[in-house]
């Protein structure tokens, strides 16, 4: 009766009575969860897995923040990947002791501020931010701010279908008018492969900028290596150049433009210095405009993704590699147009910027700009897509003879080639040296690229401009996974 009021077992109640008498009367206190932790790290263990880690380079973010602490290491990499790669390290150098996946992730987690890259619209940080506020937090004011954003998305993404659909439904205006959408590429590193000492080496990088033509559902693939050229608004300008010139021989008067907002590349008064000229060279109108922050998704982003889907399983050593994956990604016409962009084909815009005043004119916070040859030198911008737009004439009136814009030439961006970052020349030869690149590319990167590089100008300084969507205020991506 006793037992089962209260629920309990006569062993338990023996328990009870045995540490009663062997202590004196007393019942002890509840031990449980009084446990020390076991999975304390050595310090010897702690200095392999710190040594292990420092083994592995760090890449160059797509899209990451100027004034970002954190380093990034390889997308194809993560925690429980790593704790495998030194549990068979440490073996093969006869450690008897080896960390645990668990120790492993507490020094990666507590000694580095390291995450590993993803790119950069897999989540709007905005929405994100509201989705984890609670109750309290989701203030009116917060409530206001959130809805704007989505019906700045909600604008951004109406603006963009109906420009395409009147491509689309009309072919006469498909004769004068061209609808694109442009992004870069996620970095795309050489040698690629599951080689695992592809993760322990530095690697070459190589950018693809597309452009797609909406109505003609063409895409241009502007491709290069990091010893032609950088990733900012040279690189991207020049691009731009050159496919508004090819457009203009076909007979086209007028282009939109549609992009995400990374003020490095494309949201720059360089870029829009460049348009300027060509609007008055080839008496053309262009429009550019940026699609909200954290939904800046387009035909581009399908593009990239089948060209990484068609290598997925594909080895890739040598950057000429890449070019052709990318030539071959598509089995269905039109297939894409790969053109791959030479040093003499990357032009310097800071100096037409100069013949201009951009002082006092804000261009982070555009959503949309316009120029048009038919008024030569006036710039159109909107902060909202919505709104009413601000219309000045940029161009510097200097005595002396004006500057002709019609036949204003343009200058180099480099003058040699780019050499590599330390230790990614050495890394390279040492993965030819042990078989992990095939012999039949090892005289790429023992003969060839040092003959390139022997006069190469030193790598050039980081991007003036954060190489960020420029009005985001959203934190960056990390990555927990195991």
């Amino acid at each position: 009766m006793f037992l089962s009021t209260l629920n309990i077992s006569v062993t338990w109640v023996k328990t009870a009575l045995k540490k009663f008498k062997s202590n004196n009367g007393a019942i002890p206190n509840d031990g449980r969860g009084k446990k020390a932790k076991n999975n304390h790290v050595s310090s010897v263990l702690k200095a392999d897995i710190m040594a292990h880690i420092k083994q592995f380079p760090v890449v160059e973010g797509h899209y990451t923040r100027k004034n970002s602490k954190s380093r990034y290491l390889s997308e194809n990499l993560n925690k429980r990947k790593m704790w495998s790669m030194y549990k068979i390290q440490q073996e093969a150098a006869g450690v008897t002791r080896v960390a645990t996946l668990r120790q492993y992730r507490d020094v990666f987690n507590k000694e580095f501020r390291l995450k590993f890259f993803r790119p950069k619209k897999d989540q709007c940080p905005r929405c994100l931010s509201w989705k984890n506020k609670t109750p309290q937090e989701k203030t009116d004011a917060a409530r206001l701010k959130y809805e704007s954003h989505i019906a700045a998305k909600k604008i951004s993404q109406e603006m963009k279908q109906k420009d395409i659909d009147d491509i689309k439904n009309s072919p006469d205006l498909k004769q004068t008018r061209c609808v694109i959408t442009c992004d870069l590429e996620k970095i795309l590193t050489c040698p690629k492969g599951e080689n695992g000492d592809f993760y322990y080496k530095s690697k070459m990088s190589v950018y693809n900028f597309t452009i797609f033509v909406s109505g003609d559902q063409e895409a241009f693939c502007y491709v290069w290596d990091q010893t032609i050229g950088s990733k900012g608004a040279a690189e991207i300008g020049s691009c731009l150049w050159l496919f508004i010139q090819q457009k203009v021989q076909e007979g086209i008067k007028e282009f939109v433009i549609y992009s995400d907002n990374c003020s490095a590349q494309n949201k720059n008064q360089f870029l829009f210095s460049l348009y300027v000229m060509a609007s008055i060279k080839f008496q053309i109108k262009i429009t550019h405009r940026y699609l909200e922050v954290g939904h800046t998704h387009m035909e581009c982003d399908s593009i990239h993704a089948t060209i990484e889907k068609s290598v997925k399983h594909t080895d890739i050593y040598v950057p000429s590699q890449w070019y052709q994956a990318i030539r071959t990604a598509k089995k269905t016409r039109p297939y894409y147009k790969v053109k791959e962009i030479s040093q003499e084909e990357i032009f310097d815009f800071k100096p037409l910027a100069t013949h201009q005043s951009w002082d006092k004119i804000r261009t982070s916070t555009f959503r949309e700009v316009t120029v048009d040859g038919a008024n030569p030198g006036n710039i159109s911008y909107k902060v909202e897509l919505d709104g009413p737009a601000t219309t000045v004439n940029i161009l510097k009136k200097k005595p002396g003879r004006p500057v002709n814009w019609e036949t204003i030439a343009l200058a180099k961006r480099y003058k040699k080639r780019i050499a590599l970052r330390d230790r990614e020349l050495t890394d390279l030869q040492d993965l030819c040296r042990t078989g992990a690149i095939p012999s039949a590319y090892a005289p790429y990167y023992n003969v060839t690229l040092p003959a390139i590089l022997s006069d190469a100008q030193e790598v050039p300084p980081p991007l003036e401009l954060s190489d960020v969507d420029s009005d985001s205020s959203g934190s960056e991506s990390s990555d927990e996974s195991d």
